[in-house]
């Protein structure tokens, strides 16, 4: 089963990351992230969603953020989704590898709607980070394009994704692309693993990461 706007997405993705690679100051390092999601459906409109990740670095040899995550999820509507939210976040501050606690509200808008036989989710999110050092205010947005399932007997959902944050006082921050896809497990379920090439701007300086993502997802 052939999927051309798949191949146009690939392509799209192959582009970016050469382009970026050659004006960023790149540090390359390997990293995993592990996240894993349950969400509880309470009325035909609202959901609770709790979240929880744990990112390695380094090589993927030393744990540097993790985080814990609530949501009320509401969506009067198909296409529309209103979320607030509250994040509780440990990250392991270079050199002296401090860890530092970050207190942070955060709120989600998400649209949905169909392109093609592809469906497309574009997401706002606005984020305090309270902590130690210094409050933050975040801006994220996030464009993700889920294709058609490709295979009968194990049914796999390829995706790409950009986003791109913003942090008061200093602007554009942060890059991700991610590519991969899905696969459903049982009715409520789904198992994601994706490539995420990440840039992010750490002491003035563009550091570019490989990751490998494990997502596992369960509705009841």
């Amino acid at each position: 089963m052939k999927c051309p706007i798949f191949s146009k997405a690939i392509l799209f993705f192959c582009l970016a990351s050469d382009l970026y690679s050659g004006v960023l100051d790149k540090d390359n390092d390997f990293q995993v992230w592990t996240q894993a999601n349950v969400k509880k459906h309470l009325t035909p409109c609202l959901d609770f969603a709790f979240q929880t990740e744990f990112r390695f670095g380094d090589d993927a040899s030393t744990l540097f953020f993790y985080f814990f995550q609530g949501q009320i999820i509401y969506a009067p509507i198909d296409w529309f989704e209103i979320a607030p939210g509250y994040r509780h976040q440990y990250t392991k501050i270079p050199p002296e590898n401090d860890w530092i606690t970050g207190y942070s509200p955060q709120l989600d808008l998400s649209f949905r709607f169909c392109l093609g036989s592809s469906k497309v989710i574009d997401r706002t999110r606005f984020q305090y980070v309270i902590n130690e050092l210094r409050n933050l205010f975040i801006f994220r947005h996030r464009n993700a394009v889920l294709f058609p399932a490709i295979g009968n007997t194990i049914c796999f959902h390829p995706l790409i994704s950009e986003e791109f944050f913003l942090l008061d006082r200093e602007g554009f921050f942060q890059n991700r692309i991610e590519i991969g896809g899905y696969v459903p497990i049982k009715d409520d379920g789904k198992l994601t693993l994706v490539y995420v090439l990440n840039h992010l701007k750490f002491d003035r300086k563009w550091r570019q990461a490989h990751v490998i993502r494990f997502k596992l997802h369960f509705s009841f």
